[in-house]
């Protein structure tokens, strides 16, 4: 049985990271304020460069700056380029570090060869793993591979782990532990701890925080309460915030979208296995070319063949579909989510169209799951392009096990008659509005 769970501690807090690799929480913002300022685009997780006072103080109790005001957020050249969407996709191999934790009191309860098992598998034993399952998702394209080992002055890296001991008891609470073991992996190492690998995954010793995991949006850190460690979604979906993805949402619930990773996770070793919902696939950018974009104005219709991310290789259609607005920066996301190959253990929507809804101008934001389309189904946006009157049109017109045939149309436009099963052959590219669904091969957020 696939446990359902909150992968994340459910706080939302604003960091200050340090040169030293330190983090601080700014006590002067909450929850609120940060959602208002991502929303508005003034704050950019992992860009935006926050400017503190000269009489900053730093609690080291609490772990705090003490501000009496929230802080100036500035976003330099690079930022806006970031935010003006020029982005790439989340591909190539990269790195990761598995650490293992000895605190005054406790320790981690997974060994280093079960946390290489559990993260990079190769062992016979654990078929389902961090590296095994994005190298499916992406088909190839994002590797994640053992750190480079080498040796420290008490403690090695060795298969991708390392294991450190500090001198605090797990009553300090996550965030100071995690800032007792950067000192000691720099003092170990004799470097920033991002420079031991692209990522770096802390497991901490059981005690040290309530919740089971969180990390750090398009940063290098993800942080595993010790119980939690071996569950493959739970790493999957911090690490995925790693890679500039927010939550995947639905009907009200910010973790209800369980079509894919970044919704809920599960309490399990081997399961589930599955991939991502359209919005995070579209930016992670693994399938660009075999995605289609419109922004439908006037009379706008398309009629065609919409395959799935797990055919993405053999399929001669598209796998994914953008549908933005010309007024807002919202867009809607289109994909035939198939319950097979490493995608069979998707958990809502299998073998349907789901369309999904994202804020464009927020790579990190929240996405949310519009609806589940079955043969048949359909679904209205009303007041398209902020038009009231203007409703553009969903529908699902047959299935496969493979693919799905649909239209989008604008204003009840009248579209050809599908046929009652998809063509053998891609349908033709609608002429007029029409001009811009095709592949698109640089949308995606470079972390």
């Amino acid at each position: 049985m696939v446990e359902r769970i909150d992968a994340d501690e459910d706080t939302a807090v604003l960091l200050c990271l340090t040169p030293s690799g330190k983090d601080y929480i700014i006590s002067s913002v909450d929850a609120e304020w940060i959602e208002a300022k991502t929303s508005s685009n003034e704050l950019y997780s992992g860009l935006t460069i926050l400017d503190l006072p000269d009489n900053s103080l730093i609690n080291l109790e609490t772990q705090t700056i003490e501000l009496e005001a929230p802080p100036v957020l500035v976003n330099n050249e690079s930022t806006i380029r970031h935010r003006g969407r020029k982005l790439t996709a989340v591909i190539g191999v990269k790195t990761i570090l598995a650490v293992r934790v000895i605190a005054a009191n406790a320790e981690t309860s997974p060994s280093e060869a079960q946390l290489a098992s559990d993260i990079f598998g190769g062992d016979g034993l654990d078929f389902v793993n961090v590296r095994s399952q994005y190298l499916a998702c992406s088909h190839g394209k994002l590797d994640f591979q053992k750190a480079t080992g080498r040796s420290g002055l008490s403690t090695s890296i060795y298969n991708g782990v390392v294991t450190v001991q500090v001198d605090k008891a797990t009553s300090v609470g996550a965030r100071n532990m995690v800032n007792a073991v950067n000192d000691e992996l720099t003092r170990q190492f004799n470097t920033h701890p991002s420079n031991l690998a692209s990522y770096v995954m802390y497991f901490l010793p059981a005690g040290t925080f309530g919740g089971f995991a969180y990390a750090y949006m398009n940063g290098y850190r993800s942080i595993f309460n010790d119980r939690f460690a071996y569950a493959v979604s739970i790493q999957m979906h911090e690490l995925g915030h790693n890679l500039g993805l927010g939550h995947s949402g639905h009907g009200g619930d910010k973790y209800g979208d369980q079509s894919g990773l970044m919704g809920y996770s599960y309490g399990n070793d081997e399961a589930p296995k599955m991939c991502f919902n359209a919005a995070k696939s579209w930016q992670l950018g693994w399938y660009a070319d075999k995605t289609g974009s419109a922004t439908p104005s006037g009379k706008f219709q398309f009629a065609g063949r919409l395959g799935s991310i797990v055919d993405y290789p053999t399929t001669n259609t598209r796998v994914l579909i953008e549908i933005k607005e010309s007024t807002s920066e919202w867009a809607y996301y289109l994909n035939y989510n198939a319950a097979k190959g490493f995608n069979i253990g998707t958990a809502e929507g299998r073998n349907s169209v789901l369309i999904t809804k994202k804020h464009t101008g927020s790579p990190g934001h929240q996405s949310l799951l519009l609806s589940i389309l079955q043969n048949g189904g359909s679904y209205s946006i009303p007041d398209f392009n902020g038009k009231p009157g203007e409703t553009l049109k969903v529908e699902v017109h047959a299935m496969t096990a493979d693919e799905a045939y649909i239209s989008v149309k604008l204003d009840g436009s009248p579209t050809r008659a599908p046929s009652s099963s998809p063509s053998n052959s891609p349908s033709k590219a609608p002429s007029g509005k029409f001009d811009v669904l095709r592949p698109n091969p640089a949308h995606m957020i470079k972390c």
